[in-house]
């Protein structure tokens, strides 16, 4: 089974640091027809969509938000989709270059045995502040996004790092861990 697929429901995010964004906005994925039904009702302010009244005058029977995706998003989203084996395998590229080098440093947070991982981050531990700031200032330096984990704030980053992976930034980067 692929994950948000176990149990009834999965939930995905398509914000911009995903491997398929459309900017913002998510999906829901479910058997169930009742959370479909709840899900539909919540992100369209609630409406039940009743076709005997008029939009806006319809029923509500839960208080909800406007968490429609428009169309153009959609469009993004679709198009990302049918790239996804692409990304996937890109990722994968630029991870194996940064682990070769990260990992005569830092330990590399593994991944389990039995999972396909999108390779969408790449996350190490790093020692002490000291050295965590220096690395920040180092990354941004280099035009590298970084961003503490919220549930390691003092240990480790997730990074966008497509860009990252010429010789010449490896290089810069080598040199700076030494």
């Amino acid at each position: 089974k692929f994950l948000g697929t176990i149990g009834d429901a999965g939930i995905l995010s398509f914000d911009h640091g995903k491997n398929i964004t459309t900017g913002e906005g998510g999906a829901i994925l479910t058997n169930k027809k009742s959370i479909f039904i709840n899900s539909k009702e919540y992100h369209d302010h609630g409406h039940q969509l009743n076709p005997k009244f008029p939009r806006g005058m319809d029923t509500v029977k839960l208080p909800g938000f406007n968490y429609r995706m428009s169309e153009l998003q959609a469009a993004v989203g679709l198009a990302q989709l049918k790239k996804l084996d692409f990304i996937i395998k890109e990722n994968k590229k630029r991870y194996k270059i940064l682990e070769k080098i990260i990992s005569k440093k830092f330990t590399i947070r593994l991944n389990h045995n039995n999972s396909s991982p999108s390779y969408d981050t790449f996350i190490f531990k790093v020692e002490n502040t000291q050295k965590r700031m220096k690395i920040v200032k180092l990354l941004k330096l280099n035009n590298i996004g970084t961003k503490n984990l919220p549930d390691a704030i003092k240990w480790h980053f997730a990074s966008y790092w497509k860009h990252a992976v010429s010789k010449k930034e490896i290089f810069k980067i080598k040199k700076s861990l030494k």
